[in-house]
């Protein structure tokens, strides 16, 4: 960060301009023409102090976007928006974040085999670049030690050591190794690509992940570090921002430049740790590789993954101190906290205990080996049946029983109602759904004529995962349209499109990721309204400018070519098991799922309950036929199995 006014916030004004900085950086990173003041416009500040600083993180993020990519940089611009910011601190704010180095490569830059696309980020050891392999035509990742330390034999050493780690070992959850160079007299190491974001900038940006998410990722980590182990490597950072999750949910564990061999055979003679030197980072450190790094071994490794995934599941880290040593300390001294008691849902008691024996200051206490906490956490996935830290009593079930009684009943009485009726009541799905991976999966209606004029309403119900980018859930597009999608900040919004002009609408509560939601969105020309669970939400304007296009109805996502390029990809992640799109006067949204049938102002409902095939069609009398592209059919029955 850029300001000291940084440091005089509270953790939740921190928490807060970190999302809004990272949202800004990624909209930079796409190419979105974005000002900072129309980004101010889109976003609510708690105060005048959070907001100023707010804007000086962003400038800093604006002048090395600039910078990176050799854009002119004019003080008159951002003096000129904010009043209150003089010249003289502008010029502070660029001083202070100028590049300690210059970039290695350019972009567009022809290296060998490689162009090089863009600078992806800088670390202390070096820089990382994304780049195309231009015969394989794939991206790789080629990391260039920075050219300071080219003469430092420690930092060459340490380097080489990735390099040869990496070459020694492969696994899916480990990032692959495609060659090393000297290119330029830069020492690189080119390695896949992984499209992603660390488990450290997830959590810091959508708060305390799901506790099936948290065994996910868990049980890739285990198993990834648990053949480094077989291998003879000691990691020695096993941390949040050294876990990249890619695509569909893959972890990979990042940079071995701190990992050592185990055994002696492989270690050399000249020792790249010093006794006195802090090998990790403090607030995932055990406390016996505090004490004496050399010493670190499987056990250290087991400590810092314990610490990984209880920042995971409560969003903070076991320990915190005022300073990285006062940290150390507290890993020492202080009692081993309880996963259970940083939440404030229900944590199942297995896992409860299998984290705290991971971060038990005892090594010989902790789990033997990372293959023996992947097994006991695969069977910490909460379901029906799995105990719980925090279980319901004697009376709660009493309770729960008898409302699961009446819910039977009301059902009964519903069902055999609409029967004798012979309305069109047909109850929607929640058995089966249609899954999308966030990244290349939707489905569409191609010849769905339907414009979203007047008063349109879009309703669904949905399960959504958390993913780092904003996506549209349901597309109803066209001259006129309505989108419902989850935004930036974790949130489910509408948008609209009519007569030329734009409107945009954000709820303002947080999406619980892995809930099933009923959600609806209806449009009155460009006012917007939101229902979430049968409640209307409170929300607040957004600016974005929407564009019209052909007539069509996507769901889950939109093909590529449906808006123009620098408005990004907008591929939904989670299920849906049902929509419903209507259009006419005084349209009233369902309550609950069992409103969710045909009605007169009914002009599509999908009901996702055939399990297979490449296609599906909705239970309407025009009969409209999805394709289905690269979704999966969800049964839960067969997943609860």
């Amino acid at each position: 960060m850029s300001s000291g006014d940084f440091g005089s916030l509270s953790p939740e004004q921190m928490l807060w301009v970190n999302r809004h900085c990272d949202q800004f950086e990624r909209e930079l990173a796409r190419g979105t023409d974005l000002s900072i003041g129309d980004f101010l416009c889109s976003i609510e500040c708690p105060d005048a102090h959070v907001e100023r600083t707010l804007v000086r993180e962003l400038i800093a993020l604006e002048l090395h976007h600039r910078s990176k990519h050799r854009l002119p940089i004019s003080s008159e611009q951002f003096v000129r928006d904010f009043s209150w910011l003089s010249e003289a601190e502008f010029e502070a704010i660029r001083a202070n974040n100028a590049s300690p180095q210059e970039s290695a490569f350019s972009p567009g830059q022809k290296i060998g085999d490689y162009t090089i696309n863009r600078l992806a980020g800088s670390g202390g050891m070096g820089q990382v670049y994304q780049a195309r392999h231009d015969l394989m035509d794939r991206d790789v990742a080629i990391k260039v030690l920075r050219a300071d330390l080219e003469r430092d034999s420690n930092a060459q050493r340490r380097f080489l050591r990735e390099v040869h780690m990496l070459a020694s070992i492969y696994h899916p959850n480990i990032v692959n190794a495609y060659d090393a160079r000297i290119i330029n007299g830069f020492l690189c190491l080119i390695t896949e690509w992984v499209e992603g974001e660390t488990l450290a900038s997830r959590v810091r940006n959508r708060g305390p992940l799901e506790i099936g998410t948290v065994v996910d990722i868990g049980v890739q980590s285990a198993k990834a570090l648990n053949a480094a182990h077989e291998s003879g490597m000691i990691h020695r950072d096993v941390k949040p921002s050294n876990m990249l999750i890619g695509a569909g949910g893959q972890v990979k564990i990042l940079d071995l430049g701190l990992a050592k061999y185990a055994s002696p055979e492989h270690c050399t003679s000249d020792a790249l740790t010093a006794p006195q030197h802090l090998i990790g980072t403090a607030e995932f450190l055990a406390p016996e590789q505090a004490r004496a790094p050399t010493e670190a071994n499987v056990q250290s490794d087991i400590y810092s993954l314990g610490c990984t995934l209880f920042y995971a599941a409560s969003g903070r880290p076991p320990y915190s101190g005022q300073s990285p040593i006062d940290t150390v300390i507290k890993h020492s001294s202080e009692a081993t906290p309880l996963l259970s008691e940083a939440l404030s849902r229900d944590t199942p008691a297995k896992l409860v205990q299998l984290i705290a024996r991971t971060m038990d200051k005892d090594p010989s206490k902790r789990p033997r080996s990372m293959q023996e906490i992947a097994e006991e956490l695969a069977t910490c996935i909460p379901s029906d049946s799995s105990p719980s830290s925090v279980g319901p009593n004697k009376r709660q079930l009493v309770q729960l029983a008898g409302l699961l009684l009446l819910v039977v009943a009301g059902w009964f009485l519903f069902t055999s109602a609409a029967s004798l009726l012979g309305t069109a009541t047909r109850t929607p799905n929640l058995r089966s759904s249609l899954s999308f991976n966030g990244r290349d999966s939707y489905a569409t209606v191609h010849d769905f004529d339907v414009v979203p004029e007047g008063e349109a309403m879009i309703e669904a119900i949905v399960t959504p995962l958390a993913d780092a980018f904003p996506s549209n859930i349901v597309t109803w597009a066209g001259n006129e349209s309505l989108i419902l999608f989850v935004a930036h900040d974790g949130k489910f919004g509408a948008a609209a499109y009519s007569q030329g002009r734009s409107s945009l609408v954000v709820a303002e509560q947080q999406i619980d990721f892995g809930q099933r939601y009923l959600i609806a969105a209806k449009r009155q020309e460009t006012r917007l309204q939101i229902w979430i669970n049968g409640i209307e939400a409170s929300t607040r304007p957004l600016k974005y400018e929407l564009y019209p296009s052909r007539s069509v109805l996507c769901l889950g996502g939109i093909p590529n070519d449906l808006y123009p390029r620098d408005k990004g990809r907008r591929n939904y992640r989670g299920s849906i098991h049902c929509v419903r799109l209507s259009k006419g006067g005084n349209l009233k949204p369902a309550m609950t799922p069992a409103d969710l049938v045909l009605e007169d102002s009914t002009k599509c409902l999908f009901d996702f309950d055939q399990t297979t095939g490449d296609g599906t069609s909705d239970l309407s009398s025009r009969q409209w036929n999805a394709k289905l592209i690269n979704t999966e059919w969800q049964d839960r029955d067969s997943r609860e199995e």
